[in-house]
This record gives C-alpha cells, sequence and structure tokens, in this order.
C-alpha cells in the first residue's frame, strides 16, 4: 500500500434516516475494527486529524458512484466520529442528478457509499493493514461494496422498522462474535448496547 495513493473504499451504509424531499440522509461512511474486502481495518481515531482539519465544518462533497469530481450531487451537513465509525449526515442537492441520486437512495437501488481518501499512516498486523490514520477526499454514494458489515435497515417515513432493528441487533452479536474468534478487542459498550436494546 502507497501512502498519499488516492485510494477508495466502499460498504453498505445504515440508513437511519431520509428525508427525499429535504435530500437529507444519515449513514456511516466507513466502520472501525472490521476486515473488509480489500484485506484492510480502518482503526478507532483514523479521521480525527482530517475531522479537525476543516473536513467537518466545510463539509466533505458527496459525488455519485465516484464519478464527476466537478459536478459532485451534494456535501455532508455533519461529519464525526464515534463509537462505530465515521458518521455522516448528508445532503443530496436537487440538481438533475441529484433527484436521481435521491429516488435511488429511497428506493435503495444506491445503498452503500464509499470514502475517497489518501492513507497518511498504516500499520501491517497479523490480521490485516490497519489504516491508522486516514485524509478524506470525498463521499460516495455507490453501487458494490468492500465492507459489507452495515447494510440499510427498512424505513418507514425515514424511521427504521422494529424488525430491521431486530436484524441488525442480530448481525452486530455475530459480527463481534467473529471479531473476538479472531482475537479483535471489542468494546465492552457495544456489548452492552446489543442487551439493552433485547
Amino acid at each position: 500500500m502507497e501512502l498519499n495513493e488516492l485510494k477508495h473504499k466502499s460498504l453498505q451504509f445504515e440508513l437511519s434516516g431520509v428525508d427525499e424531499e429535504q435530500g437529507i440522509f444519515e449513514g456511516y461512511a466507513s466502520v472501525f475494527g472490521v476486515l473488509d474486502s480489500d484485506g484492510d481495518i480502518v482503526d478507532r481515531g483514523a479521521f480525527t486529524k482530517t475531522i479537525a482539519e476543516g473536513m467537518a465544518k466545510d463539509g466533505a462533497t458527496i459525488l455519485a458512484l465516484h464519478n464527476d469530481r466537478l459536478l459532485p450531487v451534494g456535501k455532508t451537513l455533519e461529519l464525526r466520529e464515534d463509537d462505530i465509525g465515521l458518521y455522516i449526515k448528508g445532503y443530496i442537492s436537487p440538481t438533475s442528478m441529484g433527484k436521481d441520486v435521491r429516488i435511488l437512495v429511497r428506493d435503495r437501488v444506491l445503498k452503500e457509499l464509499s470514502i475517497g481518501y489518501m492513507v497518511k499512516r498504516y500499520t501491517v498486523r497479523a490480521d490485516a493493514r490497519h489504516l491508522e490514520e486516514i485524509e478524506l477526499l470525498e463521499i460516495s454514494v455507490v453501487t458494490w461494496a468492500a465492507n459489507s458489515s452495515a447494510k440499510i435497515s427498512g424505513y418507514k417515513g425515514g424511521v427504521a422498522t422494529g424488525s430491521s432493528i431486530s436484524e441488525l441487533l442480530a448481525e452486530g452479536r455475530e459480527l463481534i462474535a467473529r471479531l473476538q474468534e479472531l482475537g479483535v478487542d471489542t468494546p465492552d459498550d457495544g456489548a452492552e448496547l446489543i442487551e439493552i436494546n433485547d
């Protein structure tokens, strides 16, 4: 892996709210501690510096399918790290392309996010390459994912349905079990969260 080389990493995102009329959606552009199909694990704190350097204030550019960096379809309204990963609240502009993207997100045709980034620091460990510092360049709504750990839940009026939350909790339990089998430390608060929501 070369440092400062443009890379793209995709994952299915947990869609916690969609407002097609306003073009606003929420989800995770990256999830920490999960081995993706590229053989990478994004470590907690990997986006701290890029967010501090103005990405949170100015907003990351949102593209459709990593296409046409000169014609973005929106920007992030909120960008922050939490215990799960890189949380975003995004806005898709009401341009002709933006309207198409809004409909495709609503219809769950485009249900994954991908980040365009440069790796600034990483280490190779027995399990994978651990990305420790990433410079975020853009976020795209895409078709295919490198990291399938987070999926769009169903929505009804923009709110996840109860059955989809149960499914997500079951998947979370499976993910924690797989990570523990690999010897990866899992946060205690995540396990407690799953127990609380049962």
